[in-house]
């Protein structure tokens, strides 16, 4: 297994998104679990023309080998076989419309290939130029540049928004305290924020307020010091909520220390 990481290099594609990675697994087979990581991400496949994906309840879906992942708040099943060699673009959160060409709202809990949010043509040369290349620096390289290339114009992420993103990463305000403290109604800052991440508040809040836990129960401690710390009320509402997020409790998260904490086998 070979993970290569990196945030991005050009200045006017930092505002959109947070990094770029290259997975390699030559072994890599049967399926696993991939849970809510509150990211949008821009796959594509690169030893294949295909990807698949399970949604929480329903039958396996094929799509093209190059694809968007919409905001999740479940876990969904994957093929670990498409990452033999996986490329992928995390967005910063509320910035993936500025490659979109649909409301990400409308994206959320799905997969959907680029072809539809692009062009056939346009989706198609992106997977190519990479699947040309041999190592992982050059198809970062090849990567960053052809997003740049793809942003032009573009309105910069809504400032308001990303403040309450700020706020939501660290703490569990609520989203009535959020829009009074950035001056907006609660409905006005609910469809605002749901315009821009693709999530309403309160779900985002929640799958943050996840990521929190999953950090934490990495590193140790009892679980009712995680639930107190990561801004549950108690340790029954850090199992209950965690259950739904990931579909297993959080002593059999840390028991199973997955090697990529938000994939799960």
């Amino acid at each position: 297994m070979d993970l290569t990481a990196r945030s991005p290099l050009d200045a006017r594609l930092r505002p959109y998104v947070s990094r770029l990675w290259h997975y390699e697994d030559a072994g890599a087979t049967g399926a696993g679990s991939a849970l809510p990581s509150a990211t949008m991400q821009l796959l594509i496949n690169l030893e294949g023309d295909r990807l698949h994906w399970r949604p929480p309840s329903g039958q396996p879906v094929t799509l093209p080998g190059a694809i968007v992942q919409g905001m999740h708040t479940r876990p969904f099943g994957l093929d670990r076989a498409d990452q033999q060699a996986i490329i992928g673009a995390v967005f910063e959160p509320g910035a993936a419309r500025a490659f979109c060409a649909v409301p990400v709202d409308i994206l959320a809990e799905h997969h959907v290939a680029l072809e539809d949010l692009w062009s056939r043509a346009a989706a198609d040369e992106l997977a190519d130029r990479l699947r040309e290349l041999t190592t992982a620096e050059a198809r970062l390289d090849c990567l960053e540049r052809l997003l740049v290339a793809r942003l032009g114009p573009a309105d910069p992420p809504d400032a308001l928004v990303r403040a309450a993103l700020r706020r939501m990463a660290s703490s569990s305000a609520t989203v009535t305290a959020l829009a009074d403290d950035l001056g907006l109604g609660a409905r006005r800052f609910r469809r605002r924020f749901r315009a821009e991440v693709g999530l309403n508040p309160k779900a985002m809040a929640g799958v943050l307020r996840f990521q929190r836990a999953l950090t934490a129960l990495r590193r140790g401690g009892r679980l009712c010091d995680v639930a107190l710390d990561c801004g549950y009320y108690d340790q029954a509402h850090l199992t209950h909520e965690f259950r739904a997020l990931s579909s297993v409790a959080p002593a059999t998260y840390r028991r199973l220390t997955p090697v990529h904490p938000n994939h799960l086998p």
